[in-house]
C-alpha cells in the first residue's frame, strides 16, 4: 500500500484515504510487533523463573496468539510439562505421607499407585509399602482374633478359655463392642456356674438331711423292737 501511494503521488491522485488506511495498518502492525516482542520477552523470563503452571500456561497462550516463534513456544511447553510433572510428584508424595499417617489400607494402596506413576522417590515408596504390609498383617491378626472371639462367645463354656480369647482380642484391637459381648458372656457363664454350684450344694444338703432322717428313723425302729430288761428283785 505504501508503494502504491508513492507511485500515485506524481499523478495528482487523491491518496488521502489510502494514506489514512496505511497509517492505520502501520499502527496496527507496530502494535502487533510490540505485543509479540512483549509476549516473547515474558515467555523467555517465564521459562527461566515461573513456578506456577497456570501462569506459564497463560503466557504460552499469549505468545502463541501474538505469533512468537514456534521454537520458543516449544521450550515453554516443555517447561510447563516439567512443572506439571514436578507438581504431580509433590502432590503424590504429600498424599502418600497422609495415607501412611491415616493407616487406611485402601487409601494407602491408591497413594502408592499414584506415587509410582508420578515418579516419587523409590525409597519413600518402599517405606510406604512396608507400612502397608505391616498394616495388612495387623488387620489379618485382628480379623483372626475377632473370628476366634465370635466363635468362643457362641460355643465356649469354659470361662478361663473365653477370658484368654478376650484378652488376645484386646491386644489385637478387636471392636470394643464385641469385647463387651465376650465379657458379658463370661459373666453369664459364671452366673450359670454359680447357679449349678448352689443347686448341687442344695441337693447335697437335702441328701445328707434325708440320710440323717433315715438313720434316726432306723434307730427309733430298732429301739422300739428291742425287749425291755427285767428289773432285779
Amino acid at each position: 500500500l505504501k508503494q502504491a501511494i508513492e507511485a500515485a503521488s506524481p499523478y495528482s491522485i487523491d491518496v488521502s484515504q489510502a494514506q489514512k488506511s496505511y497509517q492505520q495498518l502501520y499502527a496496527a502492525e507496530q502494535a502487533r510487533i510490540r505485543a509479540r516482542g512483549a509476549a516473547r520477552q515474558a515467555l523467555v523470563q517465564a521459562i527461566s523463573t515461573e513456578k506456577n503452571t497456570g501462569t506459564l500456561d497463560t503466557i504460552i497462550s499469549q505468545a502463541r496468539r501474538t505469533g512468537v516463534d514456534a521454537s520458543l513456544i516449544s521450550q515453554g511447553e516443555e517447561r510447563l510439562a516439567a512443572l506439571k510433572a514436578e507438581y504431580r510428584r509433590q502432590q503424590a508424595a504429600q498424599q502418600l505421607q497422609s495415607a501412611v499417617a491415616a493407616t487406611n489400607i485402601p487409601r494407602l494402596d491408591a497413594a502408592i499407585t499414584e506415587a509410582k506413576a508420578a515418579g516419587v522417590d523409590a525409597t519413600v515408596i518402599s517405606q510406604a509399602s512396608e507400612k502397608r504390609d505391616e498394616l495388612q498383617t495387623k488387620l489379618n491378626e485382628r480379623n483372626a482374633a475377632k473370628n476366634a472371639l465370635t466363635e468362643a462367645i457362641q460355643n465356649t463354656q469354659n470361662t478361663g478359655t473365653l477370658e484368654q480369647v478376650i484378652q488376645h482380642a484386646r491386644l489385637k484391637g478387636v471392636d470394643p463392642n464385641l469385647i463387651k459381648q465376650g465379657v458379658a458372656r463370661v459373666a453369664a457363664l459364671r452366673a450359670e456356674e454359680e447357679a449349678r454350684r448352689r443347686a448341687a450344694a442344695e441337693a447335697q444338703r437335702r441328701a445328707e438331711e434325708e440320710e440323717r432322717r433315715r438313720a434316726a428313723e432306723e434307730a427309733r425302729r430298732r429301739a422300739a423292737g428291742r425287749p425291755n430288761r427285767a428289773t432285779p428283785s
